[in-house]
């Protein structure tokens, strides 16, 4: 019935008996890899507390092989950072980090960034206008997908580090200005002398 070798208490020689594999791990005695995935019945049962019979323990669509070799995630959780994002999505759709709740460490999870502000989990910087994703939000109030949030011809990072403007509403009196090359020292001049932000 069982094939196995009568004179061994453990006939694939895998370190788990006979009558172990056969009426407490449901094993192949005869195969020290029951579900050829790479890792020994034993390895599985006593070493990562994966099952031996599947070849993906957790069910997220990668080996356990891969799991614990090649991408150092929990074979037994399909999220293994908790952020949300299951370990699939985040290897092969997002190529963000699955052991890190905030791939690109910009101080916002890969979670919100793909699910709520629609930003590149794996950019500090998604609009690459020199301002950080964080402070976009939370500090500016600007749109980190855009480097010009008010459309006005002026980057956010010019309109709050050079010129002291709001990058939230259009300044036609700068516009006009930029536009006619005036110099920057005159520019700086007449902005605080006039804040109605109407062009004259």
């Amino acid at each position: 019935k069982y094939h196995t070798n009568p004179n061994s208490k453990d006939s694939d020689n895998d370190g788990i008996i006979d009558y172990d594999e056969i009426f407490v791990y449901h094993t192949n005695p005869n195969s020290k890899d029951s579900d050829n995935d790479g890792i020994t019945d034993y390895d599985e049962i006593n070493k990562y507390h994966t099952n031996p019979n599947s070849k993906d323990t957790d069910g997220d669509g990668i080996s356990d092989y891969d799991e614990i070799f090649k991408y150092h995630t929990n074979p037994l959780s399909k999220d293994s950072d908790g952020d949300g994002i299951s370990d699939y999505d985040e290897i092969f759709v997002y190529h963000t980090n699955p052991l890190s709740k905030d791939t690109d460490g910009d101080g916002i999870s890969d979670y919100d960034e793909i699910n709520k502000y629609h930003t590149d989990p794996n950019l500090k910087d998604t609009d690459g206008d020199g301002i950080s994703d964080y402070d976009e939000i939370f500090v500016y109030n600007t749109n980190p997908n855009s480097k010009d949030t008010d459309n006005d011809g002026i980057s956010d990072y010019d309109e709050i580090f050079v010129y002291h403007t709001t990058p939230l509403k259009p300044n036609p009196n700068l516009s006009y200005a930029l536009n006619k090359g005036f110099d920057k020292n005159y520019i700086d001049l007449i902005l605080p002398l006039d804040n109605d932000e109407k062009q004259d």
